[in-house]
């Protein structure tokens, strides 16, 4: 049984043991990450590529943005999906409409995935343009037409 006074009951509780091989803190700032470049050459490609950082990071925000509204847009048509009654006589007509509206609801995440994955070797314009594409041809009509009325 351990002392309630003993150091080492909260060691668990603690970060601060720096002395640990498995405690990293990553490179030193002003270390070999932005090591001064020998020639004005190297000079402008760090430059470009902080630049190219900034770039990739704009580019992951607006795919973000991007990825929040497909998944709007899915929610959006479970909604309108669900509002729509059922037009059907016989099982064959229930169950491919419901398989159309199976198709509809992962339509908008499957564009996205599509979209980033497809156009992974081209430029941030061909992803954004295609992901723009899909928020106008995807829309939950059946949302906003509920909405609307």
């Amino acid at each position: 049984m351990a002392r309630p006074d003993d150091p080492d009951d909260d060691a668990a509780l603690r970060w601060d043991d720096v002395d640990d091989a498995s405690y990293d803190l990553g490179p030193a700032p002003g270390g070999e990450a932005e090591a001064a470049p020998a020639e004005s050459g190297e000079a402008t490609a760090s430059a470009g590529g902080a630049a190219g950082k900034r770039g990739r990071s704009a580019l992951l925000a607006a795919t973000s943005v991007f990825g929040g509204i497909y998944l709007m847009y899915a929610v959006g048509w479970i909604i309108g999906v669900a509002q729509l009654p059922l037009s059907g006589t016989d099982l064959l007509q229930e169950v491919t409409y419901q398989f159309a509206e199976f198709l509809a609801i992962i339509a908008a995440p499957m564009w996205f995935v599509a979209s980033v994955v497809l156009s992974r070797g081209r430029g941030a314009v061909h992803r954004l343009g295609w992901l723009a594409l899909g928020t106008l041809v995807l829309v939950p009509w059946p949302f906003l037409l509920g909405v609307v009325r």
